[in-house]
């Protein structure tokens, strides 16, 4: 049962004292009707992703923002062997696979990623994930969703089966540059291509500043952990005087115990 909205209002009938009954109208969305306007406008109406301009100018804006934790990676997505699938199923057909598999890829994007048509039958995605790993294992999701998914294309037909070639690389978090994360992303693409069907390749040129905050991340969870643990002891080495001298020194360090089997490391 729908919600009815009535308003009364004191008025007049034939000169008689009355009240009106008024039913207003649905009250407009103004933001949801922007948000609507501006996706008929920039995305595809068939896929719902970003069309190639739209798509750069999100992409450009998301990387103006610093990421707050994890990775983000370009990554470029494109089935394979359509020429094959156009020829065999014809122009209308093979236009409606297009469109089935970028639903396929949108159903597995997350609340922040970004998504669209960037030239031909390749999607540009960036994904914004924990670590490299999630990307990696992102990729292997959709690998297996798409070669798993039958195409219903024609009535009475048989189903097609389809895979799909994927190339992503790393976004720069201290000097973004979606150019050159870009070309690299198109550049793993091409390298799977050319490996065979359902091929991942990745492509990372991250920078030392990157690498350096990613080790730091691992090394921080390591302390926290020997601290929260009671893990670390102060341990002190003699040094001797090559020369004879009497001068006493020590070396001294702080190693944490690690887990059973484990050994020690030196902090």
């Amino acid at each position: 049962m729908a919600p009815l909205e009535l308003v009364l209002a004191l008025g007049e009938y034939d000169g008689e004292p009355g009240v009106r009954i008024i039913v207003p109208a649905q009250k407009r969305d103004d933001r949801q009707l922007v948000n609507e306007l501006e996706s008929a406008v920039h995305c595809d109406q068939g896929t719902g992703l970003l069309m190639r301009r739209h798509l750069l100018n999100a992409l450009q804006e998301r990387l103006r923002t610093p990421v707050t934790g994890g990775v983000r990676q370009l990554a470029c997505v494109r089935p394979d062997s359509f020429a094959s699938i156009e020829r065999d199923l014809g122009v209308l057909s093979s236009e409606q696979f297009l469109i089935a598999f970028a639903h396929i890829v949108r159903s597995l994007l997350g609340p922040h990623d970004i998504a669209g048509h960037f030239g031909g039958t390749t999607l540009l995605l960036l994904l914004e994930r924990g670590n490299s790993r999630d990307v990696e294992a992102w990729c292997e999701t959709l690998l297996e969703r798409v070669s798993k998914h039958v195409f219903n294309l024609q009535p009475g037909g048989d189903g097609l089966h389809a895979t799909c070639c994927i190339g992503h690389s790393m976004v720069s978090i201290a000097h973004p540059d979606l150019n050159a994360s870009v070309m690299d992303a198109l550049d793993a693409l091409r390298k799977a291509r050319t490996r065979g069907a359902g091929q991942i390749m990745a492509i990372d040129r991250v920078d030392t500043d990157t690498r350096v905050k990613g080790y730091d991340g691992v090394w921080v969870k390591h302390i926290k952990a020997a601290l929260m643990e009671n893990r670390f002891r102060l341990v002190q080495q003699p040094i001797a005087a090559l020369n004879g001298g009497s001068q006493i020194m020590f070396d001294v360090a702080i190693p944490h115990a690690r887990r059973p089997g484990q050994g020690s490391a030196a902090l």
